[in-house]
């Protein structure tokens, strides 16, 4: 599905709402102006963007959702953008009702777009094929180095092609391969875990489990992955993908991990890949998570 001039698209949080500083406020505010000028977007921007300035603290989980389903089932919106992060997210799903799932399927096809603590919406929300969900970050357009970000975005919304991956089967080197994935789990690692034991843990087989993290050193890393094996996701995919780990990069510790995720994928036979084009830093790309 592509995003075309004149469609109208949503900004929103579903997790921690940002601060109401100058610099975010001036950062929303670019944001919408390159989406409205660069692409003909008709931007609306959601109260749960920021925290509420008369308690402090991000809005109700009741009221994020609200603003989600409201803004998902308006038949002219066509892509949802995510911006926030955090630790919240779940809390919609604790408050997310029958009827609330019932009009989520009903809706036309569109876009639901985050990153990070979204990701366990982002998985949530494979269980409706109403909902496209892509693994980006959308302020990144408009942060540093966002040239790689923005390419990415046009790729992907408007010109919908697809993108290469670094393969790590036998070691790190220079070779790519084009994986089309048919269905694509995970995302931020800690996040995901969220969803153990919960109803919205992925029941329909995919083909690909993709993972990141902001934050984990290299033996709280260890303990996910472990955590992921006595879950049993690795049985159920062909495809692992890593993206960008920070502070395993800051800590200069990617060796470990790309020898922690090999023994995982010589064990469960799977075919390892890697990209920089996915994580917390501004060089990344939109991930679609279902084709």
């Amino acid at each position: 599905m592509k995003l075309n001039r004149g469609d109208h698209v949503v900004i929103l949080g579903c997790s921690n709402g940002l601060a109401r500083t100058s610099g975010n406020v001036e950062k929303i505010e670019k944001l919408k102006k390159l989406l409205e000028e660069d692409y003909a977007f008709k931007v609306v921007i959601q109260p749960s963007v920021f925290i509420d300035n008369n308690t402090g603290m991000t809005l109700s989980a009741r009221s994020r959702a609200d603003i989600l389903v409201d803004s998902i089932t308006k038949s002219e919106i066509k892509a949802v953008f995510d911006v926030s992060g955090g630790d919240l997210s779940n809390e919609l799903l604790a408050v997310f009702t029958e009827a609330d799932w019932k009009h989520l399927k009903v809706t036309g096809q569109k876009y639901y777009v985050g990153y990070s603590d979204n990701s366990v919406l982002l998985n949530s929300f494979m269980q409706t094929e109403s909902i496209i969900p892509v693994n980006f970050q959308l302020l990144k357009l408009v942060e540093a180095e966002s040239e790689t970000a923005k390419m990415g975005f046009e790729s992907v919304f408007v010109e919908q092609t697809s993108i290469e991956w670094q393969m790590l089967n036998a070691d790190i080197s220079n070779r790519h391969a084009t994986l089309k994935p048919q269905n694509v789990i995970g995302g931020n690692i800690r996040c995901f875990l969220k969803l153990a034991g919960t109803d919205y843990w992925p029941k329909n087989r995919a083909n690909v489990l993709l993972l990141e993290a902001y934050s984990g050193d290299i033996e709280k890393i260890r303990t996910y992955f472990a955590q992921l094996s006595l879950i049993g996701i690795f049985t159920e995919v062909d495809y692992l993908i890593l993206g960008n780990f920070t502070e395993i990069h800051n800590k200069q510790q990617e060796q470990a991990l790309y020898d922690l995720a090999r023994n995982y994928a010589s064990q469960y036979r799977l075919e390892l890949y890697h990209s920089q084009y996915i994580g917390h830093h501004n060089k990344v790309y939109p991930f679609k998570m279902r084709l």
